[in-house]
């Protein structure tokens, strides 16, 4: 199935910023599950503390540290999303030029091509990692940890193309 798919850079970069949550989104919680305890846990110790125990400043230690801790990740994923972000602007931009040809995606009975104006790669299934339907956005995954995938969305394809890849993705991708 050979598919010529125009740009549309609000796809584009909703399938990217999903991605990007994708990867980052259940640390991101957890980590402000940490720092929310570590602040409570401060408090806990600085009360036990006050009240003369010496574990108080024990406990007011390692929260310090794990709140510390807490608010530099944040504060690297909040920069990590700004770039990301300002990464996928560049992008659209490039794919905007005018006199750009539309984006070919071909699903052979053996490998997955994608063609754009920068490259040409072909994939055969059984060297892709996997495959994840998300909020409508079709991602193939083409490294383990998903930091490289192609994403195709429901509105680019049409509901019966949409439904035919995911169907053969399921079956060629483990």
């Amino acid at each position: 199935m050979k598919l010529d798919v125009d740009f549309d850079p609000v796809l584009f970069r909703k399938g990217y910023l999903l991605n990007f949550d994708a990867l980052w989104l259940v640390k991101a919680k957890l980590n402000n599950w940490v720092i929310v305890w570590s602040s409570i846990m401060i408090l806990l110790g600085a009360i036990t503390a006050y009240t003369g125990n010496t574990v108080g400043y024990l406990i007011v230690g390692i929260s310090l540290i794990l709140l510390i801790s807490s608010v530099r990740f944040l504060l690297q994923y909040l920069s990590l999303k700004k770039r990301y972000a300002q990464g996928i602007e560049k992008e659209i931009e490039a794919y905007t030029q005018p006199g750009r040809k539309p984006i070919v995606w071909e699903f052979n009975a053996d490998s997955f091509s994608y063609r754009d104006h920068k490259m040409e790669l072909t994939y055969t299934y059984s060297a892709l990692q996997g495959h994840r339907v998300v909020q409508d956005v079709i991602f193939i995954d083409v490294s383990k940890e998903r930091y490289i995938s192609y994403s195709l969305s429901k509105k680019q394809l049409g509901e019966a193309n949409f439904t035919k890849i995911a169907e053969l993705l399921s079956k060629k991708i483990p």
